[in-house]
């Protein structure tokens, strides 16, 4: 649609007079020549076609100039960074706290489970030759006893709980009893035990007089350390152990959460059976409930039986022949202070 205009009007840029042209487009915004900017309300021309030109090769200059923002680039190559935009921040803030969380309450649980098989030296070549000191010092020994051996070893390392063995003996087995725990405990610090070279030897018998339940504290200075550093303990005539001092045994035995989890304990328990060759496994379980029974009457029920559970995951009898002869390395405690630590009052 044309305009009715003068025939020539003063440029605002230069000051020049121009001849306008007779037809002005109506949709100049899509014209180089005839932008907005140049054409006042009244739809007249106000630059020359000159200083148009001018106008629009700067525009040109300065948007080929212009450094590209990340909303210039095509779709296509833009690389999207989500935490560059502002929405996204506390979302990704949370996701990576809740992260940090959940490593740090993995790690509480994993990192002690890693500790725990690895401060000990428990491997197959460890544990074959353990038993195979153990069978060729005594060729009579019963198998059961070495496949229990292996069992509680093995546990050490997974899921991760104390070693509890309880051997039966009568008065005409109990020097080879003596003799078999003080070997294994031997052999057993030797080859996986290996932080020091002692094991604790405690005679209930001894704790007899120290029945009350002040005495506990006692039995703690005497037994917390030492058993902390060495690992192994052998405590002979367990029947005799005041039910105040028994209960301890509590918390150095149990599976879920024991006072340590890698020691060993080897327990002798004087039993009054005929026969006791001939026992099979569950009768050897069931005689040791028996005699820890009558021994800890005086026990709240409750108590004594979640102990004597516990303490008799591994039982075996000690049976071996006159001509398996006890080594000169298990002997006594009192006859070595170098092997063993007597814990006494």
């Amino acid at each position: 649609m044309a305009t009715n205009v003068p025939a020539s009007i003063k440029c605002s840029e230069c000051s020049k007079y121009f001849i306008i042209p007779q037809d002005i487009p109506e949709d100049t915004s899509k014209n180089y020549t005839f932008l907005k900017s140049n054409i006042n309300p009244e739809g007249i021309l106000t630059k020359c076609n000159e200083c148009i030109n001018k106008h629009t090769i700067n525009i040109r200059l300065n948007r080929y100039n212009r450094k590209p923002s990340t909303d210039s680039i095509r779709p296509k190559n833009r690389i999207n960074i989500p935490y560059q935009n502002s929405k996204f921040l506390p979302i990704n803030k949370w996701i990576i706290t809740i992260i940090v969380l959940l490593l740090a309450i993995l790690s509480f649980f994993i990192i002690p489970l890693f500790t725990n098989s690895n401060d000990l030296a428990i491997t197959v070549t460890t544990l074959k030759s353990t038993l195979e000191r153990l069978n060729n010092t005594f060729p009579s020994l019963n198998k059961s006893f070495l496949k229990k051996v292996n069992g509680g070893l093995l546990r050490l390392k997974k899921p991760g709980e104390p070693f509890v063995f309880l051997l039966l003996h009568d008065d005409s087995n109990k020097k080879a009893t003596d003799c078999l725990a003080s070997y294994t405990s031997s052999i057993a610090k030797k080859n996986i035990f290996t932080k020091t070279m002692k094991s604790l030897w405690m005679n209930a018998s001894e704790w007899v007089p120290y029945s009350s339940s002040s005495d506990l504290d006692l039995l703690h200075k005497k037994l917390m350390k030492p058993l902390e550093e060495n690992e192994v303990l052998i405590l002979e005539n367990l029947q005799d152990l005041p039910w105040s001092l028994a209960n301890c045994l509590h918390y150095l035995c149990d599976t879920v959460n024991p006072k340590f989890v890698q020691a060993m304990y080897l327990l002798e328990l004087k039993v009054n059976v005929d026969r006791i060759e001939e026992l099979n496994d569950a009768e050897k379980v069931v005689i040791a409930e028996e005699a820890m029974d009558k021994a800890w009457l005086e026990a709240p029920r409750s108590f004594r039986a979640a102990l004597i559970t516990r303490l008799t995951s591994y039982v075996d009898t000690v049976l071996l022949k006159s001509d398996d002869e006890c080594p000169n390395n298990a002997i006594q405690p009192l006859q070595s202070d170098r092997q063993f630590i007597n814990i006494s009052p």
